[in-house]
């Protein structure tokens, strides 16, 4: 009687809908994690490359869609001559990672410390470093 049902509701759709609940619970699985490739917000899947901020010395992990910003466009979003020296933006220009290069050096011990700041500054929107600030 079993068989029947199989063929009443058809085999190959059951056999897809087991296939396809196996793949999304191994999609699952896979941590959200920029070194995958990609990271997952709210069920969209946005790719993430290496990108040279400074060759063969610096490199991060961004968005795989953004670009450098032409300096003319900089110019007329940073006004200020102490604009960030390098600019990396989605295609709207909404979104912007900056980076402004110094002649400071970060010494091995404050390292930590430093990557610690950074990320409460970029996570964390009530940090009071982002009030009145816009992306």
């Amino acid at each position: 009687m079993g068989g029947e049902k199989m063929t009443e509701y058809g085999d190959e759709e059951f056999i897809y809908a087991m296939a396809q609940m196996e793949k999304h619970d191994q999609d699952d699985e896979i941590p959200n994690d920029i070194n995958n490739g990609y990271v997952v917000i709210e069920d969209t899947r946005i790719p993430f490359s290496e990108c040279a901020i400074i060759k063969d010395r610096l490199y991060m992990t961004i968005p795989a869609d953004f670009e450098l910003m032409p300096l003319e466009l900089a110019k007329v979003k940073y006004p200020n001559e102490n604009r960030p020296h390098i600019t990396f933006t989605n295609k709207d220009g909404s979104i912007n990672i900056n980076y402004t290069l110094t002649k400071d050096k970060l010494k091995n011990e404050d390292v930590e410390e430093a990557k610690d700041y950074m990320q409460q500054v970029i996570v964390n929107p009530s940090f009071p470093e982002n009030q009145g600030k816009q992306c």
